[in-house]
């Protein structure tokens, strides 16, 4: 199993715990690397979700759960590759929304396997040049 940068959606997964797929790899990745690697990106929509739901109690534990995770900044050379990104996937015709770019982009910089169960999105980042890996942790394999 390879060090990986966990999607905002398996991370909610991970959290919520119901996806038996998911909890049996997260379970075996946790054992190889004893915590879990997350974009900034995801702790701003984990946090924006909470709040706009009014969840004080589950923010609370989720800002106390954030000292256990490694999360990783958007710097200076996240922020120039996201750029190449954007631009080579609308020059493509295949953007991806604002967030995934700069997911992929934190991955390929630190040479990260992205999971995530938004796989196509993902495979636009590929068909455009660029060697990211993807993983999907509630398929089968």
């Amino acid at each position: 199993m390879e060090k990986a940068l966990i999607d905002t959606d398996i991370w909610l997964d991970i959290m919520k715990g119901v996806h038996p797929r998911v909890r049996e790899r997260a379970a075996i990745y946790w054992d190889a690397f004893g915590q879990f690697t997350l974009s900034v990106i995801t702790v701003a929509e984990v946090v924006r979700g909470l709040a706009k739901r009014q969840q004080a109690e589950a923010l609370a534990r989720w800002r106390g759960q954030m000292e256990s995770l490694e999360i990783l900044p958007i710097d200076r050379a996240i922020g120039e590759l996201a750029g190449e990104l954007y631009a080579r996937l609308d020059m493509a015709g295949m953007p991806i929304g604002r967030l995934d770019p700069l997911i992929a982009a934190t991955a390929l910089h630190h040479q990260l396997v992205v999971v995530s169960a938004n796989v196509r999105h993902y495979a636009r980042v590929v068909e455009v040049g660029y060697p990211l890996r993807i993983v999907n942790w509630r398929e089968e394999g």
